[in-house]
């Protein structure tokens, strides 16, 4: 009597059993490779973070379903790395190329060099 993997494929046990491996590892390659498209090394958000503006921009998209925008501030912290963030409209909108930017628990902060932080834009929401 054949087995129910025989009877599928038509093959041995083992080569049954090899394929169903090689199908898993193909599905975790696949859900690997599209991690790796979605939060490539150096574009993750992180929840704190300080340092001073490199860039910003914006990317506009239409779509059937409408008008989209993308908004990314380029960041280069303290030990010299740089990181993007996806920060909210009224963030990005105070952002200037140069200031320096500061995320925490009480919102985000933005300040010149050599100044104190500005009280009148601490609490910004990210």
């Amino acid at each position: 009597m054949k087995r129910p993997a025989e009877k599928l494929f038509g093959l041995r046990e083992a080569a049954a059993k090899g394929l169903m491996i090689l199908t898993a590892f193909a599905i975790v390659a696949v859900i690997a490779l599209l991690y790796q498209t979605r939060f490539p090394p150096g574009r993750l958000d992180p929840r704190e973070y300080e340092g001073r503006v490199v860039d910003k921009s914006a990317t506009y998209r239409e779509t059937d379903r409408g008008s989209k925008v993308k908004r990314r501030i380029l960041v280069e912290g303290k030990d010299g790395r740089r990181f993007e963030i996806l920060p909210v409209p009224e963030v990005y909108e105070r952002a200037e190329i140069g200031m320096m930017i500061k995320s925490g628990e009480g919102g985000t902060k933005f300040y010149w060099p050599g100044t104190e932080e500005h009280p009148s834009v601490e609490g910004l929401k990210r």
